[in-house]
């Protein structure tokens, strides 16, 4: 994977190059950007197109585009007139975090958290000593 994320920097160069409005984050390749549904999209449609020579081929229809439920409208026909059909959501994991409304948030914390607790119970039946002293404070 450090190889292959290596290969993508002239991919990312040439990004930020052409659109030096926006904060696009990369981690191998997985990749996003901030900015408005005009800049986002023009950036999904130019990655569409240039990716491949450089071994990236995003899938539009895997992506998610997070915003306020007001401006959905505007950013789905931002998408739609460059042929790029994704998903619009309010909030979204992204590397281990989140990114989205302050509800969304507080669901995928919740889920975490409840994960975890689970994962607490099971330990205790499993190893019932064990499980005691780890997760006691």
């Amino acid at each position: 994977m450090l190889i292959y994320g290596i290969s993508l920097m002239p991919l990312c160069e040439e990004l930020a190059e052409e659109f030096p409005e926006i904060l696009a984050l990369w981690f191998a390749d997985d990749e996003g950007h901030v900015g408005s549904a005009r800049l986002n999209a023009q950036c999904l449609a130019y990655l569409v197109e240039h990716g491949p020579k450089y071994g990236y081929y995003p899938k539009p229809e895997k992506s998610f585009h997070v915003c306020m439920e007001a401006d959905e409208a505007v950013a789905e026909q931002e998408f739609l007139s460059r042929g790029l059909e994704l998903q619009f959501v309010r909030g979204h994991r992204y590397l281990g975090g989140h990114v989205g409304s302050k509800e969304s948030k507080e669901q995928y914390v919740n889920s975490k958290v409840e994960g975890w607790c689970n994962l607490r119970a099971l330990a205790l039946r499993s190893l019932p000593n064990q499980g005691k002293n780890n997760f006691s404070h």
